[in-house]
């Protein structure tokens, strides 16, 4: 039986909020989490996993005593990607000095003849890489552990990424720093391409200007090896725990809430246990369209498509993740961002499409499956995509678009954003004690910044 009056209430089951009630628990207060599958942030958060990444969460779990994420390992498998740039390919994902290799080598026309060297001197010899990768590897851990136990948000910045690393990587990222700046989002050149669509990958964000620490960010995780998380798994471990330190836990719908004064007063359980009262509430998740809030901006984002294809005939080989970008593609109201191989007949598409009042799917659907046929054509040819099957879902992930913004901020926070009520007798009214965690808010180092501001759980109460 649950207890009906907690001092939180978490909608949306993912490990980033089995991880805030974990904080929370630990400051002493009741904490109910909800499994309400109308708010997920889908793969958002278990993609793009680097290596400061997953010594963000290792140092975590140590820490706190956390076993799941001290031996976070287990739940991680290694993941090699593929970035089209204007149809060049970047393959990325192993170590620091095979990534740079790579990346010098596909982009080496991009780079002035005294950069170039800086580039090939980290690398030219079996001792240098060995160093290099050593010097990568370590930044990562020393970023990860120490950023957990003495930073937050607003001082994750380029000033620490600096302190904490050597001359070579400090040269390195004043090479990157000079590439990664530009004012166009239909620039033609295949480096600024893909550093564009890799931040969208990455920082879950795309735009035409970069803070320097998203482009340190950057810069480290094109090094890092990548990896991709097993999110359930995980999750499942971190649920017991949650439970075992007096969490309570329920996977349910939220019937009905009501505010009272602007605070949360009660909500209905779609479950026996009925009226919960709660002194605040937290959702974490993307979209908040289907819950009865709103945030007070009017964010232009893009939701996720998720398409199978089935094909007649096996396909191809290669079961890399491989993101596609091509110039005047990021910005338009949709464009395939990625293509990955299930079996040997079967892909699955992740297209981007810009969020619209009043938008249904059916509209579009002749028209979309007709562009990714095209598209997935001129990308890999050898595949008969005309006779394919094509079933079209909306997925839960959400990404934010700056393109037509022209902020360059010095200081990596969170945008702020009032929530209002947009049902019942408060309808309208900014509401207290109700805060949303998610993709909207344009967290700028993408889940490094959601790992931050949970960690820093004693801001709620």
């Amino acid at each position: 039986m649950l207890e009906r009056n907690v001092d939180f209430v978490l909608v949306g089951k993912n490990y980033l909020s089995v991880l805030l009630g974990l904080e929370l628990l630990d400051h002493g207060q009741k904490v109910l989490l909800l499994d309400d599958d109308r708010l997920s942030y889908g793969n958002l958060y278990s993609d793009g996993i680097g290596e400061l990444e997953k010594s963000l969460l290792k140092g975590w779990g140590e820490d706190r005593l956390i076993s799941p994420l001290a031996k976070i390992d287990e739940y991680l498998t290694s993941s090699s990607q593929i970035f089209h740039s204007n149809y060049k390919q970047l393959c990325l994902g192993h170590s620091p000095s095979e990534n740079l290799i790579e990346f010098s080598r596909k982009y080496a026309s991009s780079f002035a003849e005294d950069e170039y060297e800086i580039l090939i001197d980290l690398i030219n010899s079996p001792e240098k890489r060995k160093e290099f990768d050593e010097q990568v590897m370590g930044l990562c851990h020393r970023l990860g552990v120490n950023g957990f136990r003495f930073r937050s948000v607003q001082n994750f910045d380029t000033q620490f990424f600096l302190s904490q690393s050597p001359q070579s990587i400090q040269d390195l990222y004043k090479i990157f720093k000079s590439k990664w700046t530009f004012e166009s989002i239909e620039s033609d050149d295949e480096l600024k391409v893909f550093l564009n669509s890799f931040s969208l990958a990455y920082h879950k964000t795309f735009g035409v200007r970069f803070g320097d620490y998203q482009i340190f960010h950057g810069m480290l995780s094109i090094l890092s090896p990548s990896y991709k998380l097993d999110q359930d798994k995980l999750c499942q471990y971190l649920l017991s725990f949650f439970q075992k330190k007096g969490g309570q836990f329920k996977k349910t719908h939220v019937r009905e809430w009501k505010f009272y004064k602007q605070s949360p007063w009660s909500l209905e359980l779609a479950s026996f246990e009925g009226i919960i009262h709660p002194k605040k509430v937290i959702f974490l998740g993307g979209d908040p369209s289907n819950i009865p809030i709103k945030l007070g901006k009017d964010s232009t984002f893009y939701n996720q498509l998720n398409m199978t294809v089935k094909l007649e005939e096996s396909g191809s080989d290669s079961d890399n993740d491989q993101f596609l970008s091509k110039s005047k593609m990021l910005g338009t109201d949709y464009f395939i961002y990625q293509v990955k191989r299930l079996d040997d007949k079967t892909f699955n598409i992740k297209i981007l499409l810009r969020n619209k009042r009043g938008f249904k799917l059916s509209f579009i659907k002749e028209e979309l499956v007709k562009f990714t046929k095209k598209e997935l054509s001129k990308y890999f040819p050898i595949i008969n995509w005309e006779s394919a099957d094509f079933d079209i879902k909306w997925g839960s992930e959400l990404f934010f678009d700056r393109s037509l913004l022209h902020r360059n901020e010095t200081v990596p926070l969170f945008q702020k954003v009032k929530i209002f009520e947009k049902a019942g007798p408060e309808l309208g009214q900014s509401l207290k004690n109700v805060h949303y965690i998610g993709p909207l808010r344009e967290g700028p180092l993408g889940i490094v910044s959601s790992l931050l501001e949970i960690k820093d759980g004693h801001q709620f109460l």
